[in-house]
């Protein structure tokens, strides 16, 4: 029985999955603009507007595709860090010099 894939095996299929779609995208806009070339006389317009479509879509579905296997660093990652005046109240430039580090009125 096969395990869960690992993870380089799991991009690899993503990749293999994205690329398939951006071509069956091109492939399908082909088909749709040859069709209606046919049925309308319009040869060769529609064919080549479809047929660019569909590499657009295509194209749009491997960089979403990739934004998501690797996304841009956030700010969540900075605010779970904390900032230096959360784990050091002496450094806090809000502090009220009056009040104690504990942050108690005198």
């Amino acid at each position: 029985m096969a395990g869960k894939p690992t993870s380089s095996a799991a991009q690899i299929g993503r990749g293999a999955d994205a690329a398939w779609e951006a071509v069956a995208s091109a492939i399908a806009g082909i088909g749709i603009g040859y069709l209606l070339d046919r049925w309308l006389g319009t040869a060769p317009w529609l064919l080549l507007g479809f047929m660019l479509l569909g590499c657009v879509a295509g194209f749009r579905r491997l960089l979403r595709l990739a934004q998501t296997a690797n996304p841009p660093p956030s700010s969540a990652a900075a605010d779970d860090a904390g900032s230096d005046a959360e784990r050091d109240p002496q450094r806090d430039p809000q502090r009220d010099p009056q009040r104690d580090p504990e942050g108690r009125e005198p």
